[in-house]
């Protein structure tokens, strides 16, 4: 690719990411100053020993971020999982990164955590015009990038999350995968499944795209195809240290045992979630996660007729997997956050995008959602 392409892409990439972050800054210090909230509030009893910032500049700015998982995050990269074994839930790559930003800044934990996110959206999406490109029109790619922005979740890739760090490792993955680089491609793809867990799934897509590009014969040209190995392996080795290391429960146990999330088949949990619905017990965010789900799984069965099949294999993987998660409570729980990695729906869209009539249609209620969950977020709502 040529240096003036790479230059477009990095400065609509930066555009972007300069428009949402002071939107999404501007709205959360309209909302604390409209609608205020103590900076005292302590949220959930898990990590109510938290630091938090208190005082009125921090808290407006930076500390209406500080919420739900962000803190959990937050706890990890100051304590280590030792201190609390409810920990093992959430993976260690984002929070030892967190870790070694604050050490830099001194201890300034919660903006440390803003900054690796921040930089892992804005390299998300210069990755994400670079492989979108290799497939699509550039003002497709730009769409795409636009409805990944201003997704009613998007919120997410901009806080104490690993969404957007999660988003730039698989795609790093994917382009290298798209360009016969398999070394780089294991390695990014680990890092992905030390991110989140939900990552040691990419093993599956990218196998598939190496068997497209170059089948499954035992040759020396194919013998990088043994690096994949390397995500299974991640991962496992994670719980390993845990277990044996640490002596704390793995992931999978600690969801059961205090997050209370069960294992069920993927029809089982969507059961659940029509049952909440016709019982007339579903909240507006139950509504918008079952919406989501069915939007990403239509434009799965697109992704494996009009893109590349393995992008469709990535999808439908991990919409399995989390279709095996049935929290006691929510049985979508989170779901339109989960999604927001899983960039081939964007392409999709971006392509559907070209009737202006049907890219309104998308752009006007999703920035309208996004603002509402944004706020609802800093104001101590769950939205995902």
């Amino acid at each position: 690719m040529t240096r003036a392409f790479q230059s477009r892409a990095f400065l609509y990439a930066f555009c972007l990411f300069v428009i949402l972050r002071l939107s999404l800054s501007l709205l959360g210090f309209w909302g604390v100053e409209t609608f205020p909230i103590a900076p005292t509030q302590r949220g959930p009893a898990d990590t109510r020993d938290v630091p938090r910032i208190y005082n009125v500049e921090g808290y407006n700015i930076l500390g209406i971020w500080q919420r739900w998982d962000a803190l959990w995050y937050q706890k990890i990269a100051m304590e280590g999982y030792e201190h609390d074994p409810n920990s093992t839930a959430f993976f260690p790559l984002y929070p030892l990164l967190v870790r070694g930003v604050a050490w830099v800044l001194q201890g300034r934990y919660v903006l440390g955590a803003l900054l690796v996110s921040n930089i892992a959206y804005l390299v998300a999406m210069f990755l994400l015009y670079r492989l979108a490109s290799l497939d699509l029109s550039e003002d497709r790619v730009r769409r795409a990038l636009l409805y990944v922005s201003i997704y009613p979740t998007a919120f997410f890739l901009l806080c104490g999350y690993t969404e957007s760090l999660f988003l730039a490792l698989t795609l790093g993955a994917f382009l290298a995968a798209r360009r016969g680089r398999w070394w780089p491609c294991a390695a990014l793809a680990s890092l992905a499944a030390l991110t989140r867990g939900p990552g040691v799934l990419l093993v599956l897509p990218l196998a598939y795209e190496f068997w497209q590009q170059r089948g499954i014969r035992i040759t020396r040209e194919n013998i990088p195809a043994l690096g994949l190995l390397a995500i299974p392996a991640a991962f496992l080795l994670f719980q390993a240290y845990l277990r044996y290391v640490l002596g704390l429960p793995t992931t999978a146990q600690i969801n059961t045992e205090h997050w209370g999330i069960e294992w069920a088949l993927p029809w089982e949990s969507l059961w659940a979630s029509v049952k909440l619905h016709v019982a007339g017990k579903a909240t507006f965010i139950d509504n918008f996660d079952l919406f989501s789900l069915v939007l990403f799984a239509v434009t799965t069965v697109v992704a494996w007729r009009r893109l590349r099949r393995s992008y469709a294999v990535y999808m439908a993987a991990l919409l399995i997997l989390y279709l095996t998660r049935l929290p006691a409570a929510f049985p979508l729980m989170s779901m339109s956050r989960f999604v927001l990695p899983l960039f081939p729906c964007f392409l999709v869209l971006a392509r559907w995008g070209e009737n202006r009539y049907l890219n309104w249609a998308l752009v006007i209620p999703s920035a309208i959602l996004l603002s509402f969950f944004a706020f609802q977020f800093t104001h101590w709502q769950f939205v995902g």
